[in-house]
């Protein structure tokens, strides 16, 4: 079976590529932030929200975010927000 023609992408392409990239990984990194410092506050609450709630608040303003478990362990080593 003949290999497929592999074909060079431009240059330009390659750039584009990068820069939605880095957007969607600092998008990302905003959520998280805001993740784990929203659930830092919340844990100081009586009746806070959970990591779950606060996962679905972050997702419903992001539309992306970190696992229920990632906020929860970030917030126990201290390192929220």
């Amino acid at each position: 079976m003949p290999k497929p023609e592999r074909k060079r992408r431009t240059v330009k392409v390659l750039q584009q590529d990068r820069i939605n990239a880095k957007a969607k990984e600092e998008h990302q990194e905003k959520a998280h932030k805001r993740a784990t410092s929203l659930y830092a506050v919340e844990q100081e609450k009586e009746d806070g929200m959970s990591a779950q709630d606060v996962r679905e608040a972050v997702l419903k303003d992001y539309e992306w975010a970190p696992s229920a478990r990632s906020i929860q362990r970030y917030v126990e080593k201290g390192m929220a927000g």
